[in-house]
Formats: C-alpha cells, structure tokens, sequence
C-alpha cells in the first residue's frame, strides 16, 4: 500500500512541476467554471465525474521536450 500511495505522490509531482493546471476556454477565451461533482460507485468508492481543463507547461523548453517526443 505504501509503495502505491508514494508511487501516486510522486506522479502527481511530477506533473505539478512541469505544468500549470488551469481552467478550460470557452469559445470566447473566457475560463469556464469547474462544476465539481461525483459519480456514485458504491458505498465505498466514488470518483469525480470528468472536467474541462488545461495543461500549460511552464516553460519553452518543456514544451520542445514533449513535441520531441515520438508518440
């Protein structure tokens, strides 16, 4: 359990330093609020229901690496 908490700190790290997680645009490039709800799973699991959203990275260079990439 340790192993996989950490393993998931570490991914969410390592997103936070590369990008800023900012709200999506509408048409008129105005930033659309963020309705923040959940879908049921049961009494012990539930997730939030999926949102519009950006990932700008922080810097040029970050951006150079991830168009670099060969995916």
């Amino acid at each position: 359990m340790n192993l996989g908490d950490g393993t998931v700190w570490l991914a969410i790290a390592s997103l936070l330093s590369v990008f800023e997680i900012t709200n999506a645009l509408d048409d008129s490039e105005h930033n659309t609020d963020v309705v923040y709800a959940m879908e049921p799973g049961g009494v012990a699991l539930c997730q939030s229901q999926p949102f519009p959203c950006r990932f700008i990275p922080h810097s040029e260079e970050i951006t150079k690496l991830i168009e670099s990439l060969d995916i």
